[in-house]
């Protein structure tokens, strides 16, 4: 989470930096206006200021249509306006370029874009635009008239490359695996594009500051805004990270108590299974048919109450914990439960239940197990019904379904139940081994709790764990509740949001004196 976190506020500090080099680049244009009012320049002045506004809105990531728009506009407004500002602006042919070699190369181009639906994309307009401008500077630059403006093309030619680039997030929503990470958010292809860009803004801005450098008002003005909006930068930057951190751990704190709505459940799950199991050892039918050992009626009687109770599993014993029938499964009789902890305890004359775990295939077998002993008329303890219910899917999901939270049963170290699905699959993560020794350590080591981020299948997760204890207070598995990281971040995202649009308000706000105090140095300087 903190690594998408810190990747959403440089993308604002880059943003607010982009603005700030467009914004240097419109006064310098606008302060030349002042001095030789010319429409290309004027047209530039605004073409940037536009652009500045473009990349301010943008480091917002706001939601907001209406921004959206206005952002947009701006964007292409600014374009144009630059655009113009070179077209209006003559300059001698250059006898190298061949108009018509320029026709076949575009004649083979055009038929291709306009035969698909990625033409249409606003990034792709936008491309157009800035190559051309990239190309009219080209022709200055190449021409030897000015030569200063190599600055000025290289950084309209990362700038270009860079909006080239944004095209292929037209195939974001991809089927393929491959395709659909490389494009995705902070992907390798929103690496390549910032690294391009920011590039770009650099090479514009060491280009900018070589002329405003040689001028008092403006260097002074943009200096003064620069310290600004490092201040406003680095102020947002700390007051989103102690909100996530505050957030992060009021998350933590609460999936402490949300882990204990597991064990609650599972101790409602103890209960129940207990007083089934006293109730079928209080059946007349049942102790009858356990007297005279007789084993068909024991299973139509423990059948019927398996189902009306709505356990799992229905097992009676003779005196010796001879399993005399298993009303889940009829065939499997004959094994001897005199080890089982809770059969032992029914042997005492109580009625226990425990947690228990069972290998089987492919994960172990959580459950609630509980006995309670049958005695004859006399008195005599005759044998035991053990029933109870399986931890299963079923459970966790109805844990979730309750808690919005992602729970997971362990089997010692081996996920015997779970809400998480492998990803790109509906099987469920169950048989998976918990690898992080921490945990292992913590819980089922010391028998201790454990709460903190942690890597499920390589999905960073908030999680608290918890140990299962069976009736002698052995570590026999974990209870694990937790929320992806991701979720807790985009809870969070649109007060990260708002802050961004606040100080962005507030650093336009904070220009005003800046330009009164610009002007006043100015008329200083005339008088």
């Amino acid at each position: 989470m903190w690594y998408n976190f810190w990747l959403q506020n440089s993308h604002f500090g880059v943003e607010i930096f982009i603005g700030l080099v467009f914004f240097a680049t419109a006064w310098l244009y606008l302060d030349s206006w002042g001095a030789k009012k010319e429409a290309k320049t004027l047209l530039r002045a605004l073409g940037f200021f536009s652009l500045a506004l473009w990349a301010v809105l943008g480091a917002t990531s706001s939601e907001f249509s209406a921004l959206r728009l206005i952002e947009t506009i701006a964007k292409f407004t600014g374009l144009a306006f630059v655009l113009i500002s070179f077209i209006i602006d003559p300059v001698p042919k250059i006898p190298r370029l061949k108009k018509s070699s320029l026709k076949k190369k575009a004649s083979g181009i055009i038929p291709v874009a306009l035969s698909t639906s990625v033409f249409f994309q606003p990034s792709v307009f936008s491309s157009i635009l800035l190559l051309v401008i990239s190309c009219l500077i080209l022709i200055r630059f190449t021409k030897g008239l000015i030569k200063e403006w190599r600055g000025l093309f290289l950084a309209f030619l990362l700038f270009t490359l860079s909006e080239l680039i944004t095209i292929l997030y037209f195939w974001q929503d991809s089927s393929n695996i491959v395709i659909s990470r490389i494009l995705q958010t902070y992907g390798a292809v929103w690496f390549t594009e910032h690294g391009l860009k920011l590039l770009g803004f650099i090479i514009l801005a060491r280009w900018t500051w070589g002329y405003i450098r040689f001028r008092l008002v403006p260097q002074f003005f943009i200096t003064y805004l620069t310290i600004i909006f490092l201040i406003f930068v680095g102020t947002t930057f700390a007051f989103t990270t102690i909100l996530l951190r505050t957030v992060e751990q009021d998350q933590l704190t609460q999936l402490k108590v949300n882990v204990q709505t597991v064990e609650y459940a599972i101790d409602q799950l103890d209960n129940e299974a207990v007083l089934a199991a006293k109730i079928a050892s209080e059946n007349v039918a049942v102790k009858d048919a356990l007297a005279n050992q007789d084993v068909e009626t024991l299973y139509a009687v423990t059948n019927r109450l398996m189902l009306e109770n709505g356990t799992d599993f229905f097992i009676v014993v003779n005196d010796g914990a001879d399993v005399l029938i298993r009303a889940e499964d009829r065939s499997k009789i004959g094994d001897n439960l005199a080890d089982d902890p809770v059969v032992g305890r029914a042997f005492e004359g109580r009625s226990v239940a425990s947690a228990a775990t069972e290998e089987d295939i492919t994960a172990p077998i959580v459950s609630i197990r509980a006995a309670s002993p049958v005695l004859s008329s006399e008195g005599k303890i005759i044998g035991a019904v053990i029933t109870g219910y399986i931890i299963d899917n079923a459970f966790v999901d109805g844990v979730k379904k309750v808690t919005d939270l992602d729970v997971t049963i362990f089997g010692g170290k081996y996920r015997s139940a779970t809400t998480l699905f492998t990803p790109g699959s509906t099987s469920r993560d169950t048989g998976l081994v918990e690898t992080d020794t921490r945990v292992v350590d913590q819980v089922l080591t010391k028998a201790g709790r454990f709460t903190s981020s942690i890597n499920v299948l390589n999905t960073p997760f908030y999680a608290a764990y918890a140990p299962l204890l069976d009736i002698d207070n052995t570590v026999i598995g974990m209870l694990s509740i937790g929320r992806p990281q991701s979720e807790l971040l985009a809870a969070t995202d649109k007060t990260i949001r708002t802050t961004f649009i606040i100080s962005v308000i507030l650093m336009m706000l904070a220009m005003l004196p800046a330009y009164f105090l610009a002007r006043y140095i100015s008329r200083y300087q005339r008088v």
